[in-house]
């Protein structure tokens, strides 16, 4: 009866795990047929992420619907910088975690989006106290970004808000590191609200219409922190480590430790939990020697990250991140070779080259996400991608590099001066493109068409491997017998 109480009131969100569930399957056939032996991790971690699905579903949606309404007084840790929210500046909104619940309606751990007066004044890490009326999410849109997020149930705060202790512990480290970047890139830039976005995903301080723009022009996923942004910064900081050599495993744990203080700087977002997950993940496979299939470990990883929050699936940028770099993993070479051929090219062909092979990658790949969430196709994403994504690889190293020269104030103003000149090029292309006749084109059946892309892609992909292209051979020489 709960399960079907629960189906009831979130058909919507059933449907899509169970799509979800249906295409990770796909995925570890794919993986069978082409890689037997390391399809075995995906078969049981897919096993586990189906029991997982069962659990979070029963134990934090349904439970949320039957706890709503509830008051009660909690103890929690501010897990993220507050935003205002309506025409009152101290009235805010942020996430908590629960140290103590009055009455055990909430467990230990458990996360709150909490809202109330002067929420906006807390500071990240902040542990406070406070009496709340709780509500499940009425909107479906709105709950669905929250489960994403990990966040099952909000809650109001109806009186007796205080700070009992101030801006402490890993949250409070985090605050700290993440208002130090604020700080310094709104003294050094005048485009601090896009490096900001850039370098910690905190697009608080680009209005609507800038970031509409954005999205239109095809390169919003730049100012996502993702798997992308990662592997810049990742690549950076290992080119850094063989410079100066030492074994795999210290230049391994630097990593992990840089990791770390990426998800400080980002304070603990989704986003970068995620992407993290996916780099620790790539380094464990690196030290068991399994990165001979860098597609059978991005599957796992998006396995693992769907086992520890399932409803990440809603998550566009999750879906973004994933969908590009598969895209990128499959695609880019090919489209490399077929561009250049057997022909040496200068460095700066070479560059254009692999720009453009990259974002044609990622946006095949992202194609139906885009479709299906926006309702539109940006018409010279393409082409403004090309143009953007190396000069925003170096804004970010830049931006990076000028947070972490702090000790040296000349050098940090003239890396983040250069930074913000490259936004200045970057805002320049995004207004050229929305300047340009019809900047985006509407889908009308998004959805269906969205159906139709992912059935033709599965498609083509899965006539690829081998045993069934001997298979579909074999039926055709039959036939012509």
């Amino acid at each position: 009866m709960l399960l079907l109480s629960f189906a009831l009131k979130t058909a919507g969100q059933m449907f899509y795990l169970i799509c979800a569930v249906l295409f990770a399957i796909i995925g570890v056939i794919i993986c069978v047929f082409k890689n037997p032996k390391g399809a075995l991790i995906s078969a049981i971690l897919l096993s586990l992420f189906c029991i997982r699905i069962l659990s979070v579903t029963t134990m934090q949606v349904e439970n949320s619907y039957n706890i709503s309404g509830e008051t009660e007084s909690v103890i929690a840790v501010v897990t993220e910088t507050p935003e205002s929210y309506g025409s009152d500046d101290n009235y805010g909104v942020c996430n908590v975690r629960i140290e103590r619940s009055e009455r055990n309606i909430l467990k230990k751990g458990s996360i709150l989006s909490l809202r109330g007066n002067d929420i906006a004044l807390l500071r990240q890490g902040d542990k406070i106290s406070a009496n709340i009326k709780l509500e499940h999410f009425e909107d479906t849109d709105i709950a669905l970004y929250y489960y994403s997020e990990n966040v099952f149930i909000s809650g109001k705060v109806t009186d007796g808000l205080s700070v009992t202790n101030s801006n402490k512990g890993i949250y409070g480290f985090a605050g700290k590191i993440n208002s130090y970047a604020k700080k310094v890139l709104m003294r050094n830039a005048e485009n601090f609200g896009i490096l900001l976005a850039l370098i910690t995903g905190d697009r608080s301080n680009i209005s609507d219409e800038v970031y509409d723009a954005v999205k239109v022009s095809g390169v919003s996923h730049i100012l996502v922190v993702s798997g992308m942004h990662l592997a810049i910064l990742c690549g950076l900081v290992f080119k850094l480590l063989n410079m100066f050599g030492g074994s795999q495993i210290l230049k391994d744990t630097i990593l992990v430790i840089f990791l770390f203080l990426m998800m400080c700087v980002c304070g603990f977002g989704m986003s970068m939990l995620r992407a993290s997950i996916v780099y620790v993940i790539v380094i464990i496979y690196r030290r068991i020697r399994r990165l001979e299939d860098s597609v059978l470990c991005l599957a796992d990883a998006i396995i693992i990250v769907l086992f520890i929050h399932p409803f990440a699936v809603h998550s566009i940028a999750f879906q973004l991140s994933f969908a590009s770099t598969y895209g990128i993993l499959v695609l880019s070479r090919k489209i490399i070779f077929y561009l250049s051929g057997a022909r040496k090219q200068n460095f700066f062909m070479k560059e254009i080259i692999e720009a453009a092979a990259v974002s044609l990658s990622a946006y095949i790949a992202t194609l139906p996400i885009v479709i299906y969430n926006f309702g539109y196709v940006s018409t010279y994403a393409i082409i403004v991608n090309i143009l953007v994504s190396l000069p925003s690889t170096v804004m970010l190293i830049l931006g990076v590099l000028g947070l972490a020269s702090g000790v040296v104030p000349f050098v940090q103003s003239i890396l983040l001066f250069i930074a913000d000149k490259i936004a200045d090029y970057f805002m320049f292309m995004v207004e050229l493109a929305n300047a340009m006749p019809l900047p985006y084109i509407p889908i009308k059946n998004e959805k269906q068409l969205t159906v139709i892309i992912i059935t033709v892609f599965v498609g083509i992909y899965m006539l690829k491997i081998k045993p069934l292209r001997k298979f579909v051979k074999g039926i055709k020489n039959n036939g012509n017998m």
